[in-house]
């Protein structure tokens, strides 16, 4: 595994072929192609779901409870996103029992949008 090193005053790269990277930032390695394999995987997966989609659609149209189905999905993660993620975990805007935390971190985590803990680190940095 390679780490970046960081340099604090320089703002290019150097001759030796180094960047400006914040600390511990891993541009090689088995970490990086297990991740990007991870990744591979489950975009074939959310294709092939999105493909299916079309076929049943075709097959058999779009009543009602898919209509209703994919309103209540797209409230369950926007609520999960806005104020699960970004109010209560990135600006602590309120506090919640566990019961509810946990139901505010799946439905957030149900958007498909990467770890939680990435989510909220990179939106606390700017």
């Amino acid at each position: 595994m390679a780490v970046a090193s960081y340099r604090r005053k320089s703002s290019a790269s150097s001759p030796d072929g180094t960047v400006d990277l914040p600390p511990g930032i891993i541009f090689g390695g088995p970490k990086v192609y297990w991740k990007n394999a991870e990744s591979y995987v489950l975009l074939a997966l959310f294709l092939g779901g999105s493909l299916g989609g079309v076929i049943w659609a075709a097959v058999y149209g779009i009543s009602a409870i898919e209509l209703w189905c994919f309103a209540i999905g797209f409230c369950v993660t926007t609520i999960g996103i806005g104020v699960g993620v970004h109010r209560y975990l990135v600006h602590r805007a309120f506090q919640c029992g566990k019961v509810m935390k946990a139901i505010l971190c799946i439905s957030g985590q149900l958007a498909c949008q990467g770890s939680l803990l990435k989510w909220v680190g990179n939106h606390r940095r700017h």
